[in-house]
């Protein structure tokens, strides 16, 4: 199924033990929902608020006249930018790079545990209390998509391969 960007999107059910995976012809019904949870910017409990913010500069380098010192910068690679996504004082990202979409480098756990897992700009995965206290670092790694299992035991992550030809997933137990 084409998803508007020139690729084949496709979805398939995980199975449990003893059933065979399977191609679905539609995304899950409760696709929309799960990402509309996943992406909120405010925690489930309402105790935390995600802040995203960027910044740009440009360098000055040389000597000389404003305008010499602009053209300088500008041959030098121009604009420096910064994005940031902070929950209170608590930086959760940082990257010179590109601002990532709600829910790429987040994820809140279910209600009853109310933390936060979320992937720095390094690409290492950490947990914190949904108020952003008592953040910690749990993997390190290149990952990306934090997902929280109903529990709130666990936390599955994707990471490219060595190849970079494909994503793979991981499931990391989150440490009480």
């Amino acid at each position: 199924m084409p998803n508007g960007r020139g690729h084949d999107a496709r979805f398939y059910a995980l199975p449990g033990p003893g059933v065979e995976l399977r191609r679905l012809a539609e995304p899950p019904a409760t696709r929309d929902a799960y990402w509309k949870r996943k992406a909120s910017r405010v925690s489930p409990t309402g105790l935390g608020r995600i802040a995203k913010a960027s910044d740009a500069q440009l360098p000055m380098m040389g000597v000389g006249s404003l305008e010499q010192r602009l053209a300088n910068a500008a041959n030098f690679g121009g604009m420096a930018q910064t994005f940031e996504v902070r929950l209170g004082d608590l930086v959760l990202y940082t990257s010179g790079e590109r601002d990532p979409y709600d829910g790429e480098v987040w994820a809140w756990s279910p209600a009853e545990v109310n933390r936060i897992a979320y992937v720095d700009g390094k690409g290492d995965l950490y947990v914190a209390g949904a108020d952003g206290a008592g953040a910690r670092r749990i993997a390190r790694g290149d990952f990306l998509l934090p997902a929280w299992s109903l529990d709130g035991r666990a936390i599955a992550v994707v990471e490219r391969n060595a190849r970079k030809k494909r994503w793979d997933v991981y499931v990391i137990a989150v440490p009480r």
